[in-house]
């Protein structure tokens, strides 16, 4: 952790289920996968990713778009079927 972080207030963001200390205003669809998947190389569309904020609706989050960091929000990231 920088000092930077250290004097900046965090946020904690639920990443499938995983809290996890945000020092960050906003994410980009491709910070969110590598949030839920360390490994993922390459952020392709075969994933939804889904965001829900205390008081405002669910929505869905698409390659190329970015959110604001809420404390509190739950993303949630699930493999595409293609059944």
């Amino acid at each position: 952790m920088t000092s930077q972080q250290n004097s900046l207030k965090h946020k904690t963001v639920i990443v499938n289920g995983r809290p996890i200390k945000m020092f960050k205003d906003k994410l980009e669809y491709a910070d969110i996968m590598h949030l839920a998947y360390t490994l993922v190389s390459e952020v392709n569309e075969g994933y939804t990713v889904t965001i829900s904020i205390p008081g405002y609706p669910k929505f869905k989050l698409a390659t190329g778009q970015d959110v604001k960091v809420d404390d509190g929000m739950m993303i949630n990231i699930a493999a595409v079927s293609n059944a």
